[in-house]
Order: structure tokens, then sequence, then C-alpha cells
């Protein structure tokens, strides 16, 4: 009996041990992936119905924070935010070709005659954009929500930019903000974004605080349901007549 008890506790140790091996490798073997297969990666991930709530803030401009609630269902053509900066609560809906905006307390929303095509946390075009405009490094996978992440962090580069003026060149160097970027490994949804511009002394960071990757939308998801004084207006019409 005492010899079987001793073989269980020592098959239970070895388990443990294997398990937290496990765990360790898959962290080593993460952190060994090149910048280049890592983004290879996140490139190919396909986007999923999500709802999040996002905060966002930007020192060293006077910008106030501000919270966002977005269901995005793009891939279906769908799209809904709720933007809150201090007292003013400001609406955009997306559905098919048309999407409306609408703050509230005024009297009149706007209609615009395109829908949503990009999703407000798809990490491809941010990725596209870093390329161009930074030198990437993979940091690691980490954890943000319980979710494992993607870090990659970019030094904004330097270039030499030419300016025509009436005959006459003018050249300036200017160098792009750094940026940092947690992307969830699965979908390629972007939890966390911070960029620095020191030049400007200016810092802007997004967070996602709360998200469901598998939630049910309903037909009045993608409807804006306004007040009855509240006329819809299209864009179109605004427009400075020729």
């Amino acid at each position: 009996m005492k010899m079987k008890m001793m073989i269980l506790v020592l098959l239970g140790i070895f388990l443990l041990s294997c398990s937290g091996f496990s765990s360790v490798s898959a962290a080593s073997s993460a952190k060994k992936m090149t910048t280049k297969e890592v983004v290879e990666k996140i490139l190919h991930t396909k986007l999923v119905p999500t709802y999040a709530e996002i905060e966002a803030n930007s020192t060293g401009s006077g910008h106030t924070g501000m919270t966002i609630k977005a269901w995005d269902n793009t891939i279906k053509g769908q799209f809904r935010t709720e933007e809150k900066i201090g007292d003013t609560i400001s609406y955009s809906v997306s559905s098919g070709k048309k999407t409306i905006t609408y703050t509230k307390g005024e009297n009149q929303a706007i209609e615009y005659n395109a829908g949503t095509t990009v999703s407000l946390n798809d990490a491809k075009p941010v990725l596209k954009e870093m390329q161009e405009t930074t030198v990437l490094t993979f940091v690691g996978v980490e954890k943000l929500l319980n979710r494992s992440v993607y870090h990659l962090k970019g030094k904004g580069k330097t270039e030499t930019i030419t300016i025509n003026n009436r005959g006459q060149s003018d050249s300036f160097k200017h160098t792009y903000p750094d940026r940092e970027i947690w992307i969830d490994t699965k979908t390629g949804f972007v939890m966390k974004d911070t960029e620095r511009d020191t030049r400007l002394s200016i810092e802007r960071f997004k967070e996602v605080v709360k998200v469901d990757f598998a939630p049910k939308f309903s037909a009045a998801t993608f409807k804006l349901t306004l007040p009855k004084n509240v006329t819809i207006v299209n864009a179109d019409d605004l427009k400075p007549k020729q």
C-alpha cells in the first residue's frame, strides 16, 4: 500500500513537472520567433465579431479622456460605437451601405452613403503603418485580460522630407512617433496601443478594458433610435454647391 502511494505521488510530481516544462517551452518558442514571423502570423488572422469597451487618452495636448463602446460585426458590414468625452456622447452606426452619426442633445443626425469596411481594433492596417514609420521589434508574448498577446515595439524612423515651394526645394528631417502595440494572438485584435511623440511631448494610448469574442447581436444592435425632434440629413446635401 505504501509502495502504491509512493508511486502515485511520484507520478503526480512527474506530470506537474511536464506541465511546467510544456508552458515554459511554449513561451520560449514564442520568444524565439522573429519579428517578421510574428507579423506574418498577425496578417493571416481572421476578424471575428466582438464587443469591446475601450479607454483612450492623450497627454500633453489638452485632450480629455475618452471611453468607447464598440459592437463590431464588420465582416457583415455592421458596426456601432458609443463615444463619451466628458458629458458629450456621440453615436455612430453602420449597416450595409449607410452610416449614421449623432451627438446626444443635437437636433440633427448625419447620414453617409458608405458603410464600415475597417474594424476599429484590426491590427493589420496598424501593423502596415508601423512597418512604414517605425523599426519593429517583437518583445514577446504577454497576457492581457487573460488573453495571450503579441507585444511589438516600434522605434520611430527619421527621414528627410523635401518640399518644393515656388521652384525652390526645402528639406527637413522628420521623426515619426515611437509606438507599442499588444495584439491578441488568435484574432489579430488590438488590445492596447500607445504612441509617444517626443518632439511634440505628446503621448496617446488606447486600451481595451473589456472584450467579448463571442457576442450575441440582436436586430436592434445596428439600428440607431433617435429622439423625435431629430432630423436626419444626408452628408451630400451639406456639401457646398459649386
